[in-house]
């Protein structure tokens, strides 16, 4: 129902890129993927050689090079400042990762179901842009990749459908790994394009480098801050509202933090919408 849902309890300034709506446009590729428009001087990175334009630009050298004797039986003689490398555009895609609770914690049967229709939904609103999502999944001791970033409905279903929930909560931990992947695929995405949904109460109690659960959570939140990646926090727990981990959470990472009393996918799907302009 409308009334159910809850605005955010901390609501962070929006972003420059917030602001700026509109058809997406295609940017440089941080890899060797995407279409090749032109060519820059390698510099030593010759992972991704412009054997076209090298040749061109080592062509113009060869009269001045054609008195030397190391280049006298050489067709054309390339050096290492005649290298070029290929400028490659991208389609702006998105990534959306989801970092869920799967502790016995809160309505975990809830918030599964929820995370299961929105994802899907989520993804068929996003179709026209080709934009991705990931799933990381944390409980008992550890946090794992569920769904590696795709665009696939149907392998977000499938994978969703074989998920165990249950035992204690390795905040940090997940918080860790969601780090390390918005870290690695940034290169892929850019981090103005990734954007990271935690579904959790924010109350950890399993430490990961041996020490206090909730100071190591928060370590791990600012530093999704300090490199810039935009989140937001979803809490179904209704006892914590105004004062609970979950808001503090927020605060560290600069996110809305949304309670929902009643978690089911219109709530998701609505919190998310909000932040991303679905």
């Amino acid at each position: 129902m409308e009334d159910d849902f809850t605005y955010p309890l901390y609501e962070k300034a929006p972003s420059s890129s917030q602001k700026n709506k509109g058809k997406k446009k295609e940017v440089i590729s941080g890899n060797n993927t995407g279409h090749y428009i032109k060519a820059v001087p390698a510099k030593g990175d010759y992972s991704d050689t412009a054997i076209d334009a090298t040749l061109r630009l080592a062509s113009l050298k060869q009269y001045i090079r054609k008195n030397n004797q190391n280049s006298a039986n050489l067709a054309i003689k390339i050096d290492p400042e005649d290298i070029m490398k290929k400028v490659r555009v991208r389609k702006n895609t998105s990534l959306v990762v989801f970092l869920i609770d799967l502790s016995w914690s809160m309505a975990v049967s809830q918030r599964l179901t929820a995370t299961k229709n929105a994802i899907a939904t989520i993804l068929s609103k996003v179709y026209q842009f080709r934009d991705d999502i990931c799933l990381i999944a944390f409980h008992k001791e550890s946090a794992d990749i569920i769904i590696p970033p795709t665009h696939s409905i149907q392998l977000a279903e499938k994978a969703m459908q074989n998920i165990a929930v249950g035992g204690k909560t390795p905040l940090s931990a997940g918080l860790v790994l969601a780090h390390d992947v918005l870290t690695r695929e940034s290169r892929n995405y850019g981090k103005e394009n990734i954007f990271l949904i935690l579904l959790s109460d924010c109350e950890g109690n399993i430490s990961l480098y041996g020490k206090d659960p909730q100071e190591e959570a928060i370590e791990a939140a600012e530093r999704i801050l300090m490199e810039g990646f935009r989140s937001i926090v979803i809490n179904s727990d209704q006892m914590s509202f105004g004062q609970g981990n979950a808001n503090d959470l927020a605060k560290h990472l600069n996110a809305s933090c949304y309670l929902i009393s009643d978690l089911n996918a219109d709530h998701l799907i609505k919190a998310v919408q909000n932040e991303l302009n679905l």
